[in-house]
């Protein structure tokens, strides 16, 4: 298991592929650390076992929080300065979808009992879901 401290300025400089790393986030099931990079407009993909940054994604910009749903490998990123959301295939590490939601995203929420669940918190406090989580049938779309 790797542990990673946003804290290390050791562990920061040695992810280099970013920089001014903000949020992270961890898909258990295929042992890689996400980590969004707000001034590089990215997010750095990084091995479990081996702490290397394995792929940088290109995201929106001014990348904040991000959630991993670890059943469909899907990785959501709140993108604040574009005000939109980048949906990351985890098996392909590519943007498979970009999402407007208005006016500064900075949280993004994933849930695994709908598949294609999200829901993202901007700055006028307002959630929107993209579809909704309430129920199964609010769940047919696919990114």
């Amino acid at each position: 298991m790797c542990q990673l401290s946003m804290g290390d300025e050791r562990r920061s400089e040695h992810h280099s592929d970013g920089t001014g790393p903000l949020g992270v986030g961890v898909n258990s099931t295929t042992n890689r650390i996400y980590v969004t990079n707000r001034e590089g407009n990215n997010v750095s993909v990084i091995d479990g076992s081996t702490e290397a940054v394995v792929q940088t994604v290109p995201v929106g910009l001014s990348p904040h929080g991000l959630a991993v749903n670890p059943t469909t490998h899907r990785v959501y990123v709140a993108n604040l300065a574009s005000g939109d959301v980048s949906v990351i295939d985890g098996a392909t590490n590519t943007v498979v979808a970009t999402v407007s939601v208005g006016q500064d995203p900075w949280r993004v929420a994933a849930t695994t009992i709908c598949t294609t669940g999200w829901e993202a918190l901007s700055a006028s406090q307002t959630p929107g879901a993209f579809p909704s989580p309430g129920t199964p049938t609010a769940c047919s779309g696919r990114w």
